[in-house]
Parts: C-alpha cells; structure tokens; sequence
C-alpha cells in the first residue's frame, strides 16, 4: 500500500509495479496529469506480519498519466520528482526486493 497525499486529503493506492523512475499505482480517487503527490511509500517485507512495522519514506511524484479502471478506480503512472540520496536508495532497494522475488 502506498499513501497518496494532496493538501489534506489523503488516498490509499496499491503499487503495481516501482522502478527508479517511477511507480504505477491503483487508487480510488482522481487526479489529473500534471499534479504532483507526496507519496508515503512503505518497505516491502518477506514477513506480512512485519509489513505495518517498516519505515515509511515521503517522495514527490507526478501524475504522468491516469487510465479508469472501473468501479471508481483508476490506474496511474507517476514519475519521482525532487528525491534525495536517502530517497532514492530507499527506491532502490523497494526495487532490488521485487526483483528478487522474480
């Protein structure tokens, strides 16, 4: 789960696929091409049990492009914007842990 922040609404996405670039997400709410999110992005775990324990790391992100998915979903594609070195290691490893698992 990712936590997807605009002022002070706050959604609740489910990450599709990260790379370094950018992460594709599932979210009950609508955005437009062009905005930018702060994304609370948690550490994937091998361990479900640990998962709500992990860190959460805040990056920017903007909305790339947006696909309805049906029953008030829609599919984005966003690109990480402004994240410093501990950002993007964090990115990092997310990724090197998906990889793993394929």
């Amino acid at each position: 789960l990712v936590s997807l922040h605009k002022g002070d609404e706050v959604a609740e996405g489910l990450s599709q696929d990260i790379s370094e670039s950018g992460i594709s997400l599932v979210v009950k709410r609508r955005y437009e091409r062009g905005e930018t999110l702060s994304l609370g992005i948690r550490a994937p775990t091998r361990d479900p049990r640990d998962y709500a324990h992990g860190p959460v790391v805040q990056v920017n992100a903007t909305v790339m492009w947006s696909k309805a998915e049906g029953e008030g979903r829609y599919r984005y594609g966003l690109r990480f914007v402004d994240c410093n070195g501990a950002q993007r290691d964090y990115i990092h490893r997310c990724c090197r842990f998906y990889d793993a698992l394929t």
